[in-house]
């Protein structure tokens, strides 16, 4: 990736390669006119996630809201308390391609560094499951700013921290939204069968079960490109209704192929599939699709708007919920540290277990466990629903 330069002011560098353990440093601490000696007050934070290949996307939106967080803490002063005080935050970057068996390599890098107090990542439940272990055993913190597989915080792990919805919220949250606002009455459910899709699949389910509301369930593998025999046991059973467990690469052919077969009912997709290469790759077939997103495509308040100027000015890219994920968990982070009591992993897993931020679009804070907590009674206020109208997503009124 070229370097990209905010103003003249904060040169941030992105650098990846695709085989091995890579980590290299963004250059997100040299503010302009910092003397050489403040420049040494650092403090390096890992982001680990797919930074090259064909998922990249969901590992660089979320890099680049926590490099513009680390920017805006850095012109503000550094971290403002804690035995960090006036540090500038460094962000170091290792592409663990979206395999959890690269995820686990870092890991194990990661946690023989003493000075490394905290790891932002990983991207996807199953990276995350595979890393935390090992981040467990050495007293590691780990903040994800999207795994959302609830084993990742029903395990017993005392180092993950989620910011972010899991998908028992998740799940349910989209079960409902197919019957109660979509009208859904028998729907077909197709789920990727991964981690995360198996998360969703089961609590979406689950919800759909306690409504009383039919559906016909196909799992599908990654990386698969004919889905025209589940289109037509779908087509055949009846259903009124799609309603999507998974990412963007196969949901774009997989409503290409429904459209094709015309079986013109409601294609309604998950988060994992908010991404402009959803709509780049389906194109005009994706046309209509309907998506259960985190934030409104409108930006209501003068931060999200500023946001989405830096981040189209800086990487060319629509701020989105990965964005926004990757600007919170930064500032969470950093919260933690500061309210951290002494220089060592265990203070800060304690404090950011105790950390209150208030997010850009919700309140952050943690169970005992390391999980958001989402109200039970304010859950759909977690969430919000886009189609895919004139090659971008808009707000469905």
């Amino acid at each position: 990736m070229s370097v990209t330069t905010f103003k003249g002011e904060v040169e941030l560098k992105s650098k990846t390669k695709s085989r091995g353990v890579t980590g290299v440093v963004l250059g997100l601490a040299l503010a302009a006119g910092l003397s050489a000696a403040n420049a040494q007050q650092t403090l390096t934070i890992p982001f680990s996630g797919p930074l090259t290949g064909p998922i990249a996307t969901y590992g660089l939106e979320p890099l680049h809201g926590a490099m513009l967080a680390a920017e805006d803490i850095n012109k503000a002063g550094g971290l403002k308390a804690g035995p960090w005080k006036g540090f500038q935050i460094k962000l170091e970057q290792f592409d663990d391609r979206g395999d959890p068996q690269e995820s686990a390599n870092i890991a194990q890098k990661l946690v023989l560094n003493r000075d490394t107090v905290a790891v932002i990542g990983h991207i996807f439940s199953g990276n995350c499951l595979a890393a935390l272990p090992i981040y467990e055993q050495n007293g590691l913190s780990n903040a994800t700013p999207i795994c959302s597989n609830p084993k990742i915080t029903e395990s017993g792990y005392k180092t993950i921290m989620r910011v972010v919805q899991d998908d028992v919220a998740n799940g349910r949250a989209q079960a409902e939204l197919a019957v109660k606002t979509l009208g859904g009455k028998k729907i077909g459910v197709l789920w990727a069968n991964q981690d995360f899709g198996k998360g969703m699949f089961e609590q979406s389910t689950a919800r759909l079960k306690e409504l009383n509301v039919q559906f016909v369930a196909e799992p599908y593998n990654e990386k698969e490109t004919d889905f025209n025999a589940i289109i037509s046991r779908f087509k055949a059973a009846g259903v009124d209704q799609i309603m999507h467990l998974g990412f963007y690469t196969e949901a774009a052919l997989q409503a290409r192929q429904a459209k094709a077969q015309g079986l013109n009912v409601p294609f309604f997709a998950g988060p994992g599939v908010v991404s402009s290469e959803f709509i780049k790759l389906g194109g005009k077939d994706v046309e209509g699709v309907i998506v259960m997103d985190f934030m409104k495509e409108e930006l209501v308040t003068p931060k999200l708007k500023e946001l989405s100027e830096r981040t189209k000015a800086a990487f060319k890219e629509g701020f989105n919920l990965y964005h926004r994920n990757g600007y919170d968990i930064m500032n969470f982070v950093a919260a933690g540290i500061e309210a951290a009591k002494e220089k060592s992993r265990e203070a800060v897993r304690v404090a950011l277990r105790g950390t209150t931020l208030k997010g850009l679009t919700y309140e952050i804070k943690l169970t005992d466990k390391g999980n958001l907590i989402v109200p039970a009674d304010k859950l759909l206020d977690y969430y919000a629903l886009k189609v895919v109208k004139d090659g971008k997503f808009n707000d469905r009124k």
